[in-house]
């Protein structure tokens, strides 16, 4: 079941850094590179609840396929933009990859969640979402070492050509293996699972429920998206060296990619504001002592709690997005809570930017903890209604 995810992460995950890269060398300049990388972002936010019916319409399993299309499709498409002379129908085609990229890989992402949140046992719900999340972190650690390493070796084309490789394989693989649709049995449920079992077969959704999650899930996003740009800005803006902050950076993913087991176990077991709550404290905690502790040890020590705190919260947002989702159409609704949390993990590096312009970086990253920090008064002041809205305590028991 998981396999595959992880080929795919790590071929997405050795791309995404060199896309920056792929658009100056088809012709763009620094500004605009920027804008056309960021279409992606803007895609999700736009696409995601229309690809919520299209995955209910087609099937989570044949969207994974269309998902595969469309990264093979926006791959060629790189590769002829790379080795043609640049020009205005050249980077008309590279736009056209990024969009279809975007396109591929939120479908997938939902498609992902879709057949899992279906397919497993709500005991279970949370391991499950969690080691899924925990496949794209693998992916975003050992991508970027491959691109690395290719691009100390060959050129751009190199990285683009092993991500074709990686969706082929994906794609085999989910031909070859994939799984018949789970039809588990009653008997095969726990105990105490059973009437978890029953509640999420008649449960349906709260619009209420889901703003007040909403809230609590972009202010984690927003601390997630901002991660990446705080980490190199904060060590830069302190006079340490590039090579000790990819370092300190390569430690916290590190610790961040670590904890998705021990992540989806407390959550399924204690509940999901064990998910939740301390990661959004973590992390903001760990951005407050960067803040305030401008030595080496500070940084270190701030980015490994940032990098600790996002583990701990490995799959919370798919877990609670399927916790909310009504019995039936799961994937239309997953596709609306998608969006929404896209929102967050756009905006992060805008907040950064804008309160850097208007009052520096300190003032910026002191800014994005004090968003953890209401996050969490948010959550641990309404996330139990908002469970209670649909039928469930913090734990996933019915009520």
């Amino acid at each position: 079941m998981y396999l595959p995810s992880v080929i795919y992460a790590i071929g997405n995950g050795a791309l995404t850094p060199v896309l920056v890269l792929a658009a100056l060398a088809v012709g763009f300049d620094d500004a605009t590179s920027s804008a056309v990388i960021g279409i992606g972002g803007f895609i999700g936010i736009m696409i995601s609840p229309f690809l919520g019916g299209f995955i209910a319409r087609v099937g989570d399993r044949r969207a994974m396929y269309i998902a595969m299309a469309l990264s093979l499709i926006a791959l060629n498409l790189f590769l002829l933009s790379l080795v043609s002379p640049p020009s205005q129908h050249i980077r008309a085609i590279f736009v056209v990859g990024i969009v279809l990229v975007a396109l591929a890989s939120n479908t997938w992402l939902l498609a992902r969640q879709t057949y899992i949140a279906e397919t497993t046992p709500i005991a279970w719900r949370s391991r499950a979402l969690a080691t899924l999340g925990g496949t794209f972190r693998f992916g975003e650690l050992f991508g970027p070492l491959v691109a690395t390493f290719m691009l100390a070796m060959w050129y751009l084309t190199s990285v683009v050509i092993f991500n074709i490789g990686a969706v082929l394989i994906t794609l085999i693989m989910l031909f070859a293996f994939s799984l018949p649709r789970a039809q588990f049995d009653l008997d095969d449920i726990p105990d105490y699972a059973q009437p978890l079992h029953d509640a999420e077969a008649n449960k349906t959704t709260s619009v209420a429920a889901t703003a007040i999650m909403g809230v609590a899930i972009n202010a984690l996003f927003i601390l997630r998206a901002s991660r990446a740009v705080i980490i190199p800005l904060w060590g830069t803006y302190l006079g340490f060296d590039a090579t000790f902050i990819t370092a300190i950076f390569g430690m916290s993913a590190l610790l961040d990619t670590t904890l998705f087991l021990v992540a989806g176990a407390v959550t399924d077991k204690w509940g999901r504001h064990w998910g939740l709550l301390p990661t959004l404290i973590v992390m903001s905690v760990g951005i407050s002592v960067m803040i305030l502790w401008r030595e080496p040890a500070g940084y270190i020590a701030g980015a490994a709690l940032i990098g600790i705190g996002n583990g701990f919260g490995t799959g919370i947002n798919m877990t609670v997005g399927a916790d909310l989702s009504p019995a039936r159409n799961k994937a239309k609704f997953l596709g609306k809570w998608q969006a929404i949390a896209n929102i967050g993990n756009a905006g992060g590096p805008f907040i950064i930017s804008g309160m850097t312009a208007l009052a520096g970086l300190p003032w910026a990253l002191a800014s994005i903890a004090g968003i953890g920090f209401l996050g969490t008064i948010w959550a641990v002041t309404l996330m139990g209604r908002a469970y209670a809205m649909i039928g469930m305590d913090v734990k996933g028991n019915p009520l």
